[in-house]
């Protein structure tokens, strides 16, 4: 838990499904970053490349975090681990 470097932007994209939006007080979302220490891609793997940076050069890193009072970021769920149940809900185990 803390802050981002100063040397990285940090952004959270809305994941609706699961209930996790930037607009909540606190703001919630997988978190995304930016920065000339982010690494570009993944070498000589251009479709996996695609999977995690988005065309603005965002790296969306598959986790889910909160903004809490004071700007500290805490990661409180991971994307992968989300099951969705017959009814649409999503929970991890």
């Amino acid at each position: 838990m803390g802050g981002p470097l100063p040397s990285l932007k940090i952004k959270l994209k809305d994941l609706p499904e699961q209930g996790y939006l930037s607009n909540y007080s606190p703001p919630r979302g997988e978190i995304c970053i930016k920065g000339s220490s982010v690494f570009k891609g993944y070498f000589r793997n251009l479709s996996l490349t695609k999977k995690v940076v988005d065309a603005d050069g965002w790296l969306n890193v598959g986790d889910v975090g909160v903004i809490l009072d004071g700007g500290a970021l805490k990661v409180i769920d991971r994307i992968s681990s989300m099951t969705k149940l017959q009814h649409g809900l999503y929970v991890a185990p």
